[in-house]
């Protein structure tokens, strides 16, 4: 078994020194669409740096490791799961860009803010991040919010763009691509 703790790139730059992600795992109340994005953005990243082998190891989250035992508690690697955060390669792409509707910052610094401690337009954030697409669209959508349960989100707008030929909807709000 490998400590998720060991991986320098999960704590450098997948999750890019903010909150200690990995203690936050911990808590018992994330929801399951929480725990499939994240188990799918930290298994996309050991794999695409050649951390892991998708093969014979897979992610253990009760135990916060990449363990060799394929079981009904692991998770295994997917090229394209259903959803997740944002794939390192868009970050390292987003690292790169510092158009005027950031003020001139990365892309990736502006897209990390949270609306509680700026203001906050999706639209700009979506602006921003379509710059690492050669094809995207803008799309409003109408969908039961996965994190206000009960409650109907209008005309929400989301950044659709193909990865490998796949269409993911960005939500640069909850930090996910479904």
């Amino acid at each position: 078994m490998i400590d998720l703790s060991s991986f320098e790139l999960l704590k450098n730059d997948v999750f890019y020194r903010s909150y200690p992600i990995l203690e936050y795992l911990r808590r018992p109340n994330l929801d399951d669409l929480d725990y499939q994005a994240i188990m799918a953005t930290i298994m996309d990243a050991l794999v695409s740096k050649k951390l892991i082998d998708p093969q014979t190891q897979f992610l253990d989250m009760k135990n916060l490791c990449i363990t060799n035992v394929k079981d009904d508690a692991t998770y295994s690697y997917q090229k394209t799961p259903f959803v997740m955060g944002i794939p390192l390669w868009i970050k390292e792409e987003s690292r790169k860009y510092c158009p005027a509707i950031t003020g001139f910052t990365p892309i990736s610094f502006f897209i990390s803010k949270t609306p509680s401690i700026v203001h906050f337009c999706v639209y700009d954030v979506n602006t921003a991040l379509s710059i690492v697409f050669d094809e995207f669209t803008f799309l409003l959508c109408d969908y039961d919010s996965p994190t206000r349960i009960g409650q109907r989100a209008k005309d929400r707008p989301f950044l659709e763009a193909k990865i490998e030929g796949v269409p993911y909807l960005f939500d640069l709000l909850t930090k996910r691509g479904i």
